[in-house]
Protein backbone atom coordinates (compact mmCIF):
# COMPACT_ATOMS: atom_id res chain seq x y z
CA UNK A 1 0.00 0.00 0.00
CA UNK A 2 3.27 2.46 0.02
CA UNK A 3 1.79 4.28 3.25
CA UNK A 4 5.74 6.19 3.56
CA UNK A 5 6.87 6.59 7.30
CA UNK A 6 4.35 8.41 8.40
CA UNK A 7 1.00 5.92 7.72
CA UNK A 8 -1.27 7.89 10.03
CA UNK A 9 -1.15 10.86 7.38
CA UNK A 10 -2.26 9.22 4.43
CA UNK A 11 -3.90 5.61 5.16
CA UNK A 12 -7.81 7.53 5.02
CA UNK A 13 -6.60 8.32 1.23
CA UNK A 14 -5.09 5.38 0.93
CA UNK A 15 -7.90 2.97 1.62
CA UNK A 16 -9.93 4.98 -0.36
CA UNK A 17 -7.55 4.53 -3.64
CA UNK A 18 -8.00 1.08 -3.08
CA UNK A 19 -11.35 0.84 -3.00
CA UNK A 20 -12.36 0.42 0.50
CA UNK A 21 -15.70 2.97 1.62
CA UNK A 22 -15.20 4.92 3.81
CA UNK A 23 -18.65 5.74 6.00
CA UNK A 24 -19.64 8.20 8.57
CA UNK A 25 -22.80 7.61 10.72
CA UNK A 26 -23.90 8.52 13.71
CA UNK A 27 -23.64 5.73 16.17
CA UNK A 28 -23.85 7.70 19.35
CA UNK A 29 -22.19 5.69 22.41
CA UNK A 30 -22.65 2.41 20.06
CA UNK A 31 -18.68 2.35 19.16
CA UNK A 32 -16.15 3.83 17.50
CA UNK A 33 -15.97 2.05 13.95
CA UNK A 34 -16.99 -1.07 12.11
CA UNK A 35 -15.79 -2.94 8.74
CA UNK A 36 -17.61 -5.34 6.81
CA UNK A 37 -16.24 -7.48 3.34
CA UNK A 38 -18.38 -8.98 0.86
CA UNK A 39 -18.11 -9.66 -3.05
CA UNK A 40 -18.32 -5.70 -3.70
CA UNK A 41 -15.55 -5.40 -1.58
CA UNK A 42 -14.71 -3.92 1.83
CA UNK A 43 -15.96 -1.18 3.87
CA UNK A 44 -14.83 0.82 7.11
CA UNK A 45 -17.86 2.60 9.37
CA UNK A 46 -16.76 5.55 11.46
CA UNK A 47 -18.76 7.29 14.24
CA UNK A 48 -19.36 10.71 12.88
CA UNK A 49 -20.28 11.72 16.40
CA UNK A 50 -16.33 10.54 17.64
CA UNK A 51 -14.87 12.28 14.64
CA UNK A 52 -16.38 15.74 16.12
CA UNK A 53 -15.51 14.88 19.76
CA UNK A 54 -11.98 12.96 19.65
CA UNK A 55 -10.84 13.36 16.09
CA UNK A 56 -7.12 12.34 16.82
CA UNK A 57 -8.55 8.18 17.55
CA UNK A 58 -10.09 8.18 13.97
CA UNK A 59 -6.20 7.17 12.49
CA UNK A 60 -5.99 4.38 15.25
CA UNK A 61 -9.42 3.43 14.33
CA UNK A 62 -9.30 3.24 10.66
CA UNK A 63 -6.22 0.87 10.96
CA UNK A 64 -7.80 -1.01 13.59
CA UNK A 65 -10.36 -1.69 10.82
CA UNK A 66 -8.11 -2.15 8.42
CA UNK A 67 -6.75 -4.79 10.13
CA UNK A 68 -9.66 -6.67 10.50
CA UNK A 69 -10.43 -5.79 6.38
CA UNK A 70 -7.15 -7.91 5.89
CA UNK A 71 -8.01 -11.10 8.25
CA UNK A 72 -11.64 -10.75 7.21
CA UNK A 73 -11.63 -15.53 6.65
CA UNK A 74 -9.12 -15.81 9.10
CA UNK A 75 -11.45 -15.61 12.08
CA UNK A 76 -14.88 -16.30 13.15
CA UNK A 77 -17.08 -14.00 14.44
CA UNK A 78 -17.52 -15.29 17.99
CA UNK A 79 -13.50 -14.72 17.91
CA UNK A 80 -13.41 -11.43 16.83
CA UNK A 81 -16.52 -10.16 19.48
CA UNK A 82 -15.13 -8.95 23.34
CA UNK A 83 -16.69 -11.11 25.57
CA UNK A 84 -18.12 -9.51 28.70
CA UNK A 85 -16.50 -11.91 31.73
CA UNK A 86 -13.10 -12.42 29.65
CA UNK A 87 -13.35 -9.23 27.94
CA UNK A 88 -11.15 -7.94 25.29
CA UNK A 89 -10.60 -10.94 22.52
CA UNK A 90 -7.49 -11.87 21.21
CA UNK A 91 -8.43 -11.14 18.07
CA UNK A 92 -9.55 -7.04 19.10
CA UNK A 93 -5.61 -7.22 20.78
CA UNK A 94 -4.44 -8.27 17.19
CA UNK A 95 -5.72 -5.73 15.76
CA UNK A 96 -5.13 -2.92 18.18
CA UNK A 97 -1.12 -4.35 17.89
CA UNK A 98 -1.20 -4.12 13.97
CA UNK A 99 -2.54 -0.43 14.63
CA UNK A 100 0.11 0.54 16.84
CA UNK A 101 2.94 -1.19 14.92
CA UNK A 102 1.65 0.67 11.03
CA UNK A 103 0.59 4.05 12.82
CA UNK A 104 3.85 4.17 14.92
CA UNK A 105 6.55 1.95 13.16
CA UNK A 106 9.98 1.40 15.38
CA UNK A 107 12.40 2.74 13.71
CA UNK A 108 10.46 5.82 12.40
CA UNK A 109 10.07 6.26 16.15
CA UNK A 110 13.49 5.63 17.26
CA UNK A 111 14.45 8.46 14.83
CA UNK A 112 12.05 10.91 15.97
CA UNK A 113 12.53 10.72 19.62
CA UNK A 114 16.53 10.17 19.97
CA UNK A 115 17.13 9.62 23.45
CA UNK A 116 13.96 8.28 25.14
CA UNK A 117 15.41 9.13 28.60
CA UNK A 118 14.92 13.23 27.33
CA UNK A 119 11.44 12.85 25.72
CA UNK A 120 8.98 14.97 27.42
CA UNK A 121 5.42 16.22 27.64
CA UNK A 122 5.61 18.57 24.88
CA UNK A 123 7.69 15.98 22.54
CA UNK A 124 4.74 13.20 23.27
CA UNK A 125 2.44 15.61 22.29
CA UNK A 126 3.83 17.16 19.42
CA UNK A 127 4.95 13.30 17.85
CA UNK A 128 1.39 12.38 18.68
CA UNK A 129 -0.32 15.15 17.16
CA UNK A 130 1.57 16.14 14.28
CA UNK A 131 3.85 13.45 12.97
CA UNK A 132 2.31 9.94 13.95
CA UNK A 133 -1.61 11.54 14.14
CA UNK A 134 -2.71 9.03 17.15
CA UNK A 135 -3.56 9.78 20.67
CA UNK A 136 -0.73 10.61 22.89
CA UNK A 137 -2.28 7.40 24.53
CA UNK A 138 -1.36 4.98 21.64
CA UNK A 139 2.06 6.73 21.58
CA UNK A 140 2.79 5.90 25.58
CA UNK A 141 1.49 2.37 25.10
CA UNK A 142 3.73 2.05 21.99
CA UNK A 143 6.92 3.33 24.18
CA UNK A 144 5.84 1.75 26.71
CA UNK A 145 5.86 -1.96 24.97
CA UNK A 146 8.91 -0.98 23.05
CA UNK A 147 10.41 -0.71 26.64
CA UNK A 148 11.73 2.91 25.72
CA UNK A 149 9.45 4.01 28.88
CA UNK A 150 9.09 1.73 31.96
CA UNK A 151 5.74 1.13 33.63
CA UNK A 152 5.87 4.36 36.45
CA UNK A 153 6.93 6.60 33.69
CA UNK A 154 4.16 5.18 31.41
CA UNK A 155 1.36 6.03 34.27
CA UNK A 156 2.86 9.72 34.99
CA UNK A 157 2.40 10.41 30.99
CA UNK A 158 -1.05 8.55 30.95
CA UNK A 159 -1.93 10.20 34.42
CA UNK A 160 -0.59 13.86 32.94
CA UNK A 161 -3.37 16.69 32.36
CA UNK A 162 -0.70 18.89 31.32
CA UNK A 163 -0.19 16.48 28.25
CA UNK A 164 -3.39 16.16 26.94
CA UNK A 165 -3.64 20.05 27.18
CA UNK A 166 -0.85 20.24 25.25
CA UNK A 167 -1.50 17.87 22.62
CA UNK A 168 -5.14 19.10 21.93
CA UNK A 169 -3.75 22.29 21.60
CA UNK A 170 -1.36 21.28 19.14
CA UNK A 171 -4.21 18.88 17.40
CA UNK A 172 -6.01 22.10 16.93
CA UNK A 173 -3.81 24.46 15.88
CA UNK A 174 -2.29 22.20 13.31
CA UNK A 175 -6.09 20.42 11.95
CA UNK A 176 -8.79 23.22 13.88
CA UNK A 177 -11.58 21.95 15.87
CA UNK A 178 -12.25 18.61 13.92
CA UNK A 179 -9.69 17.37 11.87
CA UNK A 180 -9.98 18.14 7.72
CA UNK A 181 -9.17 15.48 6.36
CA UNK A 182 -12.23 13.92 8.15
CA UNK A 183 -14.18 16.19 7.26
CA UNK A 184 -14.13 15.26 3.54
CA UNK A 185 -16.12 12.39 4.13
CA UNK A 186 -19.32 12.19 3.27
CA UNK A 187 -22.06 9.76 5.06
CA UNK A 188 -22.07 7.86 1.61
CA UNK A 189 -18.78 7.86 0.10
CA UNK A 190 -18.99 8.64 -3.93
CA UNK A 191 -17.98 5.74 -4.82
CA UNK A 192 -20.84 3.79 -3.19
Amino acid sequence: YNLSSFPGKILLQTLEDNGILIFLFNLGRSGSSACFVDEFGGAILLNSAEVQSIPWRMTFNLAHEFFHLLTWDLYNPEEIYDNEEKGKSIVEKFADAFAAHLLIPESVLMEEIGDPEKIDNFDIAYLAANVFRVSPDALIWRLYNLKLIDEKRKENLLNSRKLKILFKNLWKKEYGKTDKVFKEIEELPDNY
